[in-house]
């Protein structure tokens, strides 16, 4: 059933991409196989994702592409069709609310992967494409990744593109990067031993739920006999504006 919406929606704004401004009745004249509202729904929501500009002249009402890259009409494509089924995916299949959630350490070399490919294709989601690259170097060793090029990955997975091929390299290299810093100036084990310790080190580990969050949680962060931090533990997840917590938790 999504694959018949992507290539319907597809269809609709191959057809009005190549004029750079147009009028709904065009529009719609291009698209003639689709109901009118379908098509009027389509550039509403392209214009409200910041693709589209609305211009008015003369009363007659004009749309004129913002973007020129291809690519991103692509993405957002994929988006309307697979975003509303989100929810319904199960949260291991959904690596990007893991990480948010528990930490990217957390998560496994195949979901790193699917984040870094952001979308799959149909028939096979970034997750699969992730776990189809992570098992066939696996053997090889991860490293080996970075000496793949673009043709050697696309026979191992259909959602691997030449964006997502860019991202992983990217990312591969910002890590690569990172860690010869760190070897030239070594981290000390991290100890908390006072407040501002604590402070410190929450900042850092739940930056990402404070900046990101919509709900109060409530979080203990477990140490070891050298108050080094071994976990953080969710306990509860509160209200809008509150986290209640009962003392046996």
């Amino acid at each position: 059933m999504s694959a018949v919406r992507l290539e319907k929606l597809r269809g609709a704004v191959r057809s009005i991409r190549e004029e750079k401004v147009f009028s709904v009745d065009w529009a719609k004249t291009q698209c003639r196989d689709l109901a009118p509202a379908y098509v009027t729904k389509i550039l509403k929501q392209l214009a409200k994702d910041g693709h589209l500009e609305v211009c008015k002249e003369n009363k007659q009402t004009y749309y004129k592409w913002l973007v020129e890259d291809p690519r991103e009409v692509d993405h957002w494509i994929e988006k309307q069709v697979y975003r509303q089924q989100v929810k319904s995916v199960p949260l291991a299949d959904r690596p990007r609310e893991q990480l948010l959630e528990m930490g990217v350490e957390k998560l496994t070399d195949a979901q790193l992967l699917a984040i870094l490919i952001r979308v799959g294709v149909p028939g096979e989601s970034a997750v699969q494409a992730g776990l189809a690259l992570a098992s066939r170097f696996e053997e090889r060793g991860l490293a080996r990744l970075i000496d793949a090029s673009l043709q050697e990955l696309k026979p191992i997975t259909k959602a691997m593109r030449s964006d997502s091929y860019c991202q992983i390299m990217a990312g591969i290299e910002l890590g690569r990067r990172i860690a010869s810093l760190r070897d030239i100036e070594p981290v000390l084990p991290e100890r908390i031993r006072g407040s501002d310790d604590a402070i410190s080190y929450c900042s850092r580990r739940f930056s990402r739920l404070a900046a990101d969050g919509v709900q109060e949680e409530f979080h203990i962060v477990s140490l070891d006999t050298q108050h080094g931090p071994i976990a953080s533990h969710r306990i509860t997840v509160g209200t809008l504006d509150a986290s209640l917590v009962h003392p046996r938790e």
